[in-house]
């Protein structure tokens, strides 16, 4: 699961992984991970996976994130949003871990309350998903996480 993850990574996380949350203003293109206040919630904080005795948490700020899988590998970037296409866009930079440093990582995100969904294709790969598949774990990988509590 790690690899399928790691592959996946184009950077979240994360959704995933942006931040705020409330107004119904959507920001313009490209606008460096500043997401910051649209309907459907934010990005910022913590969200994570916990499916098959597989973890992963994609932790949010204001223009970076990181990824953790299963409390061991640590991958750390910036990331960009860009929420006014169908769906949301979001570009992870990885710039730290244990592979994939300096590659991005091209994906597709929407966030609905505490639920982020979350789908990439592989860091390095020049294609982004264009559409969520219908099924968790299909095609590029496509995630759902859960906002963390604490």
């Amino acid at each position: 699961m790690r690899g399928l993850l790691a592959l996946g990574l184009g950077a979240l996380l994360a959704a995933g992984v942006a931040v705020g949350g409330g107004d119904k203003k959507a920001k313009k293109p490209d606008d460096g991970g500043k997401d910051v206040k649209k309907v459907g919630g934010s990005l910022e904080g913590k969200w994570l996976y916990d499916k098959e005795g597989k973890k992963a948490s994609l932790t949010f700020t204001k223009d970076t994130f990181t990824l953790v899988f299963d409390d061991k590998d640590t991958f750390k970037g910036t990331y960009k949003t860009d929420a006014t296409r169908k769906p949301k866009e979001m570009d992870l930079a990885v710039t730290d871990g244990p592979e994939f440093k300096g590659k991005t990582a091209l994906g597709i995100y929407e966030v609905e309350g505490d639920t982020l969904k979350w789908c990439a294709s592989g860091p390095g790969v020049e294609t982004r998903p264009k559409d969520f598949p219908t099924k968790e774990g299909e095609g590029p990988l496509y995630l759902i996480l859960k906002r963390s509590k604490s």
